[in-house]
């Protein structure tokens, strides 16, 4: 369902550097020591217009499953960039013509299968253990945010790996 939430000019990169310094993200280390997570800001990245609480919801999410999803040990890459569509692209969601803040997530996890792919946004649709380690509302929470945001979901994964890719139009705001 949509969040009434109050939107203002934010910089993805900011949103994702204090969810690394909180205590949600430290405790996130504790029970994935193997897992090392690292940035690749584009620092010329555009402010979107955006709810900087549900921004770093969908943040802690994505890293949170994506931790989950690798073995042992592993990687963890959020990067940003902005990126111009001069025409529609055909992903997993179609992305239409814009100017867009891009958040990237890859893990190097083992992926998902084909034939979860098409399911993995649904409300309660999981096959972690539910109570113990996830609700399975996490993604359906990324991509209702998303959309709140007027943005777009690409995901691709495969046995080497998953990206979440998270187009959000940007602003001129300061």
């Amino acid at each position: 369902r949509g969040v009434a939430s109050t939107k203002e000019p934010v910089n993805l990169n900011f949103v994702i550097k204090e969810y690394l310094a909180s205590p949600d993200f430290k405790k996130l280390e504790h029970f994935y020591p193997s897992v090392k997570v690292e940035t690749k800001f584009d620092n010329e990245l555009l402010n979107i217009n955006g709810s900087p609480i549900h921004l770093r919801k969908v943040i802690m999410n994505l890293v949170a499953n994506a931790s989950e999803a690798i073995e042992g040990s592993g990687n963890i890459i959020i990067s940003t960039d902005n990126r111009y569509l001069d025409r529609p692209i055909r992903k997993y969601e179609d992305v239409n013509i814009g100017e867009y803040a891009v958040l990237s997530v890859f893990d190097n996890g083992s992926g998902i299968p084909d034939d979860y792919l098409d399911r993995i946004f649904e409300p309660f649709f999981t096959k972690k253990h539910i109570g113990r380690s996830g609700t399975g509302l996490g993604l359906a929470v990324v991509w209702n945010i998303v959309q709140d945001h007027d943005g777009y979901v690409d995901v691709s994964s495969n046995k080497n790996g998953t990206t979440f890719e998270l187009y959000f139009p940007i602003t001129r705001h300061e």
